[in-house]
């Protein structure tokens, strides 16, 4: 089957490349990996030192594919996570209000009382942004920036797009009234006030 063989000669050329690998991990210059590889069997007499310097570096680029497509995957994996806890937290970090949620008003019941309703306070309360919460999504945020190299960009909006110019400060050299600042400039932007 033709198929078998390709997988054969493939599986042989993967095996080939790794024991070159490992004679240049064991510190042989790609001559002598060359005249070792000569003497094992499956190794053709004319396997050359171009042949070892090929072997070596195909194999280290294809460790290097495999590297960065599991990096990539954690990375995927890692974002989607922070992605969950932003949904957790968003609602408390901006308020019911600027989430575009609505409770249902309060004083209309039916005509038996809900031991479960909330009183008006306490949906005032559920409407107003909470600072612990608004901090751990920052946090949040600070972490997706710093997962993506955000932090490390310096990015303006001009024109019809964003500009990537220089790397700039990252959150981690931010002081707490920076912090603050933003928060504040949040808070203005969605209309809640910190109180």
């Amino acid at each position: 089957m033709a198929g078998g063989r390709a997988s054969a000669y493939k599986l042989k050329v993967a095996e080939r490349r790794q024991m070159a690998v490992d004679l240049r991990k064991a510190g042989h210059s790609y001559r002598k990996i060359a005249e070792l590889m000569r003497q094992h069997p499956g190794v053709s007499d004319n396997y050359s030192e171009s042949m070892a310097h090929r072997d070596v570096t195909a194999a280290l680029e294809y460790a290097r594919e495999k590297m960065a497509e599991s990096a990539a995957a954690v990375l995927a994996l890692e974002l989607a996570r922070l992605d969950v806890m932003t949904v957790a937290w968003w609602t408390q970090a901006v308020g019911l209000e600027h989430a575009g949620i609505t409770l249902p008003p309060a004083g209309i019941d039916d005509e038996e009382s809900d031991p479960g309703r909330m009183s008006p306070e306490a949906q005032l309360a559920q409407l107003k942004p909470d600072e612990k919460a608004a901090k751990i999504v920052l946090e949040i945020m600070k972490r997706r920036a710093a997962m993506l190299g955000l932090d490390k960009m310096d990015l303006h909006l001009s024109g019809p797009g964003l500009q990537i110019q220089k790397p700039g400060p990252g959150f981690d050299e931010l002081t707490d009234d920076e912090l603050n600042r933003i928060i504040e400039n949040l808070q203005a932007a969605t209309g809640s006030s910190p109180d």
